[in-house]
């Protein structure tokens, strides 16, 4: 439930990011042609969204979602319908994700910035490190969510601690976060 939240407003950040810088800038230069700063922008945080394979790292996320993701399913058959569920579902929305995703860089990002990280990216050492971190992911991703499962385990003991009620154990004397 906490990375579906977690999902929910990120992607509410990223389309309120979107919806505030969408119409700044498309328009091609009247006099010469030529896009626009904010349309040459967008194309170069496209271009290294596309190098970085931001999506396929998007999507390597999943297995750790689905595996999260309250469910009935008690079968490993039940289990890999929900995973082509995921799948599917993220067929749908990963290229309009992406799309806010640039949208969100070029808002941050300037056109010198963003063309800088994509010269490094695409240099041996860039390349080598977006190698090692798609085939790292996994492993990242399990550290991550160790340490998430750690944190609400501790949250919880301190919050009970303080509030036994809350947690339905007895009363054990005057306790504060």
């Amino acid at each position: 439930m906490r990375i579906q939240w977690g999902l929910v407003g990120i992607g509410a950040a990223v389309a309120t990011a979107f919806i505030l810088g969408c119409g700044v800038g498309f328009a091609a230069d009247h006099d010469t042609g030529e896009p626009g700063p904010r349309a040459r922008v967008l194309a170069v945080a496209r271009e290294y969204l596309e190098v970085t394979q931001r999506e396929e790292l998007f999507k390597r996320s999943f297995p750790e979602l689905v595996r999260r993701t309250p469910n009935r399913c008690s079968t490993d058959e039940c289990q890999a319908a929900l995973a082509r569920a995921f799948d599917r579902a993220a067929g749908e929305l990963s290229p309009a994700y992406m799309e806010q995703l640039a949208q969100f860089w070029a808002d941050t990002y300037t056109e010198e910035e963003l063309r800088g990280a994509l010269t490094w990216v695409s240099s041996p050492p860039g390349r080598s490190m977006q190698e090692k971190s798609l085939a790292s992911i996994d492993r990242g991703t399990a550290i991550s969510v160790e340490i998430q499962r750690r944190i609400v385990e501790r949250a919880t003991n301190y919050f009970c601690e303080a509030r036994p009620l809350e947690c339905g154990r007895p009363p054990t004397g005057p306790r504060s976060l």
